[in-house]
């Protein structure tokens, strides 16, 4: 299962982010939106992180990420890979 990162945006600020397993773009809307983490009424943009890496840290899946969060999970993230 693919894994998407979607980032949100409201009146031009970071409004949070969120990484749910999903096959395409659509599904992972639709799956943050039953997790309850994504908040409606913001700019969405998405992206399917990368396949050659591993899975997201499962601390980080399923939940809205402050901004510090975003940096705590992409030093995560690099570490696994290292």
């Amino acid at each position: 299962m693919a894994f998407w990162w979607l980032s949100f945006v409201q009146d031009g600020s970071f409004a949070g982010a969120c990484i749910v397993p999903a096959q395409s773009m659509l599904e992972a809307m639709i799956e943050a939106i039953h997790r309850g983490c994504h908040p409606c009424g913001v700019e969405v943009s998405a992206m399917e992180l990368p396949a050659t890496k591993p899975p997201a840290p499962a601390d980080y899946v399923g939940r809205l990420l402050t901004e510090a969060q975003v940096v705590e999970f992409d030093q995560a993230w690099r570490r696994q890979v290292h």
